[in-house]
């Protein structure tokens, strides 16, 4: 049985580098869970696969043994959209058995997931909007546009645990987004 474990780069095609313990070259992928190096598997059953985001050619695949079963780790819809695709494509193609399907990854991405909430009865979900700001100026419109009102909480899609986050409890607080960055990035404005 060969396993083919799917990586990805996210779309804005930056990954890091580092060593491992033996002086060994490792990527460092955010929106991966990487799963393939947490089993125990037998040598030569693991194969892994690195797909790349939008706008950057991917290499052709000739796979001297056909996978019998794809996992597929890329896990971030708001950060990894390109290599997602990409993957569904090369899962299609395949034509077998896929873990964690990137079709189904896409559809969690966090306003995706806030909408769906929101339906359930009995579940209090705070409206949140994806938009592209290119000021705080644009946040402050956005805001009011899409009448999300305040307090919110402005944020970059894809970062996590706090990062990259602001809350405005008013138009006044404006000066607290200049610590975002605004540079073609996604946003998500939150109740």
């Amino acid at each position: 049985m060969a396993i083919l474990f799917v990586s990805g780069v996210n779309d804005r095609s930056v990954m890091g580098l580092s060593l491992d313990e033996d002086g060994q070259l490792i990527h460092l992928m955010d929106g991966n869970c990487s799963v393939q190096y947490r089993l125990p598997l037998r040598e030569g059953v693991a194969f892994p696969f690195l797909i790349y985001g939008k706008g950057v050619n991917q290499p052709g695949v000739d796979f001297q043994t056909m996978p019998s079963l794809v996992f597929n780790q890329i896990a971030d819809a708001d950060t990894h959209r390109g290599a997602l695709e990409r993957c569904a494509d090369l899962c299609d193609q395949l034509n077998t058995t896929v873990i964690n399907h990137p079709r189904h990854v896409m559809q969690t991405t966090r306003e995706r997931v806030a909408n769906s909430l929101q339906r359930i009865k009995g579940v209090t979900m705070p409206r949140t909007r994806r938009f592209r700001p290119r000021s705080p100026d644009d946040v402050l419109a956005f805001a009011e546009s899409d009448d999300v009102g305040f307090p919110c909480i402005a944020g970059v899609a894809g970062d996590h645990q706090g990062k990259s986050m602001v809350r405005l409890d008013g138009p006044d607080d404006s000066p607290a987004l200049h610590a975002l960055p605004f540079d073609g990035r996604d946003f998500y404005l939150t109740e």
